[in-house]
Order: C-alpha cells, then structure tokens, then sequence
C-alpha cells in the first residue's frame, strides 16, 4: 500500500493558498520572499512574511522579491541563478507537511487553481508552474479542475 497525498493550491498573484483536503489543513503565504547571498547561492531570509528592516543584518544583498509584480520584475542576478518561485512553491507545500507524522511514500497529487490569473505576468503560466511543481517534488498535476 503506497501513501500519497493529495494537494490543492489556489493561486492568486498576491497570494497562494496551499490545503490539503485530507488533514483540514489549509495556510495562505504571500507571494513575496526576502533572500540573501550566502556564498554563490541565493538563499531565502523569510518566505511570505515581512521581516522588519531593524531585524535584518546590515547586509546589501538581502532584497525583498515580490514574485508576480509586473512593475518589479525578479532582479536577474537572482533568477538566473536560482528560481525564487520554485523555492516559493516547494516552501508551501511543505507547509502541508508539517504536522504530519508520516510523510508521504509518493510524491503528493497537486491540484493547481488559477492559472488563468497569471496572464499578465507570464505568456504561458502553466509551463511556468509546472516546471515549478515538478521542482518541488509534485507527483501529479492537474491544473484547473479538482477530481473529487
């Protein structure tokens, strides 16, 4: 018998909301990541949740990276060496695990709502998010619809 989960993430720019069904579970993290350089890679400092400047070491490379701002585009040096929307996604849906005693045997079935919100920051948001899911340990996806 294999134990696999199954995730639903409802995506808004501003927003995802990571449940899942089975545990009653459900967190909402905002889209946005403060990450640092420590030695070549770009690491994340908070995920989601604002980090007062007066806590923040005095350090020029910690920048604040709002994922799907069309003004703001993702700084280069950052994405280029690391997708922050990947580590933004594989953070969430380990949010799902947490609390769980056993994690899953599989890699958990991921339910992807909204896609369709995400025209104006990618010409193809599923492609997008896929590579993504897939980076995150996604088994399954499916986008758009939830099998019950």
């Amino acid at each position: 018998m294999s134990i696999s989960s199954k995730i639903i993430i409802d995506a808004y720019p501003s927003q995802f909301i990571f449940i899942r069904p089975a545990k009653d579970f459900r967190v909402s993290i905002h889209t946005f990541l403060y990450m640092t350089k420590f030695d070549k890679t770009w690491v994340p400092v908070s995920i989601g949740k604002e980090v007062p400047m007066e806590k923040l070491p005095a350090d020029p490379n910690i920048c604040r990276i709002d994922l799907f701002d069309v003004d703001h585009p993702i700084p280069s040096r950052i994405f280029n060496k690391q997708n922050p929307i990947n580590i933004f996604i594989e953070y969430g849906i380990g949010k799902c695990f947490e609390k769980s005693l056993l994690l899953p045997l599989n890699r958990p079935a991921v339910y992807f709502l909204g896609t369709d919100r995400f025209r104006d920051q990618f010409e193809n948001p599923k492609e997008i998010f896929q590579k993504a899911l897939k980076t995150a340990r996604a088994g399954k996806v499916v986008f758009d619809q939830v099998d019950l």
